[in-house]
């Protein structure tokens, strides 16, 4: 079996997730994490920090992998999203892929230079995330505002909803 036959499989499993969890009702906080820059240190501030180190501008926060069919789809959206929008919103995108057997770093970081996305994205070591922001579908993307809440989740591949996210996002951020 290819690698790509196995990840569209693994992918359409998380897919059949995706119907489970589409958006948070209720705020929570943001769980932290400690990642590690692939790229994007100029906009963060460093190369190895916290989640919690980012706060203090409305943040979308994509879960990813490299093996992923659905996240390279998306990806343009979010470079777009992030071309427009970054003076307002933080976008930040973690590989997740060694933890759901898509792919590993390398695959995260050649999908990145393949698809020229200049976007911040980082990695991390902390397996717990995936079950922490109860990622059940690749991709998946939560919308954080400056003090931490989670005011949206988004499970699976997110298309042409982004825009009225971030708007609900940045309207959220003001309050």
């Amino acid at each position: 079996m290819s690698r790509l036959t196995k990840a569209v499989g693994i992918t359409a499993l998380f897919a059949l997730a995706t119907f489970a969890a589409a958006a948070c009702s209720s705020p929570k906080q943001a769980p932290d994490f400690a990642f590690t820059t692939y790229q994007g240190e100029d906009v963060l501030g460093g190369a190895a920090l916290n989640l919690s180190q980012v706060a203090g501008k409305p943040l979308v926060l994509n879960f990813w992998a490299g093996l992923c069919p659905p996240c390279r789809d998306e990806m343009p959206a979010f470079q777009k999203m992030y071309d427009e929008e970054k003076d307002r919103v933080l976008l930040l995108g973690i590989d997740v892929g060694p933890f759901v057997g898509l792919g590993t770093r390398d695959d995260g970081m050649m999908m990145l230079r393949d698809m020229q996305i200049t976007y911040p994205t980082a990695s991390t070591e902390d397996k717990s995330i995936i079950a922490r922001y109860e990622v059940v579908s690749m991709p998946s993307t939560f919308f954080i505002t400056p003090d931490g809440r989670i005011i949206k989740k988004w499970s699976g591949p997110i298309g042409d909803r982004l825009r009225p996210l971030v708007d609900e996002l940045l309207k959220a951020s003001a309050k």
